[in-house]
């Protein structure tokens, strides 16, 4: 960011002369300071020589370039503030405080502002999330897919639904894959169990969706299903980060050597932080 890297108490001077209402003396910098005014003129008279200030009288004003400085400053403390408050859980004077020193920490600085940049687009985000939208920040290396799948019964009474025996023959943790048609890839398991004296094997082989037009088959691929992104049509926002999305799919297993169609709710959440 800066051709010249300003001390902590620099910054400070800076980030006052942007944003105070009151008069930008010395008198005004030492008050707000707590210091002398010899050592307020000191540091202030030192951003002269430097060409972040100029002087009007006895007022002190941003050049073009501190102007450009306290932008920047002013940007870098606010991913400190939404980095400490989200990660942290801390607030009030104490923010202040520990987002004052971050700013600082050279190390720091890519991770603070790629980590508020992603805070300020999921904090954007509407009730319902378009896959486009949520394509924009979802990354597979920093946000964990779950899934669960659900029973579909005419019959459901009750107000939860029941868990699917299908849930046993797919991996909880699922994955997106943007490619030339984004697609959430499901990785299936063998379920071996005992059943009526024989000891049974079954794989999931393949699975089946409906669009407007008709019913779509998708074929299993080295254990793992591709299914089409599109399917979705949008995601709800829980708040938070947390998005949800469910599809209807049918599945087709191979038991032993029988096979069994099941009709389930598959229930996708990410956390997008």
């Amino acid at each position: 960011m800066n051709e010249m890297n300003l001390t902590k108490v620099q910054v400070e001077y800076l980030l006052f002369i942007k944003n105070t209402k009151r008069e930008k003396t010395i008198t005004e910098a030492a008050r707000h300071f707590d210091c002398s005014k010899v050592n307020a003129k000191k540091i202030m008279d030192r951003m002269l020589i430097l060409g972040i200030f100029y002087k009007d009288l006895n007022q002190y004003n941003l050049t073009a370039i501190g102007e450009k400085y306290a932008k920047d400053y002013s940007k870098m403390l606010d991913d400190a503030r939404i980095f400490t408050k989200n990660l942290a859980k801390i607030e009030g004077e104490n923010l202040e405080k520990i987002a004052g020193e971050l700013i600082h920490i050279q190390n720091l600085k890519d991770t603070i502002e790629k980590y508020a940049g992603r805070r300020r687009k999921i904090d954007k985000l509407g009730n319902k999330v378009k896959n486009e939208d949520f394509l924009k920040i979802y990354s597979k290396d920093s946000c964990d897919i779950s899934m669960i799948i659900y029973k579909i019964s005419h019959n459901n009474l009750g107000s939860f639904l029941d868990n699917s025996m299908a849930m046993m023959g797919f991996e909880q943790k699922v994955q997106i894959v943007a490619d030339k048609e984004d697609y959430i890839l499901l990785k299936t398991r063998l379920v071996e169990r005992a059943q009526n004296g024989y000891h049974k094997k079954a794989m999931a082989v393949n699975l089946f969706y409906e669009d407007e037009k008709a019913e779509h088959k998708i074929d299993s691929e080295d254990r793992s299903f591709k299914v089409p992104l599109k399917i979705i049509k949008f995601w709800n926002n829980l708040g938070n980060g947390v998005l949800q999305a469910s599809i209807n799919l049918t599945l087709k297993a191979q038991i032993g050597f029988g096979s069994h169609v099941e009709k389930a709710n598959f229930v996708f959440s990410v956390n997008l932080h």
